[in-house]
């Protein structure tokens, strides 16, 4: 159910849920927050998009061994922006274009769903993911979402 909410409130609740797992998990990895005070107020299905992002956090933690996972949220051109970067080992440029894909994956007893879900999620809220990845550095992911107008309603 979608309603007007502050996807900065969002962000915090998945943090608050997943920081003991990634800072207390076997890979030692730590998260940043770079989240402002401003609201930034999106028309969303709240639910839904915690889990985009939780698919999202997953995934830096399974790639991050002893690294930093950060998470930013800002206001940019009629869009909310959600930024998940992470200083793992990065995604290979020939898979770059397959990772949407249902039933893509590199992880071994991986399913290869988490991001295709991710995509629709995002896509159904009128919204934009993009990636961009550097072997041995890391990876980022960007969600747009279009921040609320008095029509969006």
């Amino acid at each position: 159910i979608k309603s007007s909410v502050n996807v900065n409130e969002v962000v915090k609740d998945i943090i608050d849920f997943i920081v003991p797992e990634i800072e207390t998990g076997e890979r030692g990895n730590r998260l940043i927050r770079d989240i402002p005070e401003a609201p930034i107020i999106t028309v969303i299905d709240r639910d839904k998009i915690k889990e985009a992002m939780l698919n999202l956090l997953t995934n830096a933690d399974d790639a991050t061994d002893h690294g930093t996972i950060t998470i930013k949220t800002k206001s940019e051109n009629d869009e909310a922006v959600i930024e998940i970067s992470d200083t793992g080992s990065g995604i290979k440029p020939e898979n770059l274009n397959d990772i949407f894909n249902p039933f893509f994956t590199t992880k071994s007893g991986g399913i290869g769903l988490g991001l295709a879900i991710t995509r629709r999620i995002i896509e159904e809220h009128n919204g934009r993911i993009e990636v961009e990845s550097e072997l041995g550095r890391g990876t980022v992911f960007r969600i747009y979402l279009p921040l609320e107008t008095v029509n969006s309603k």
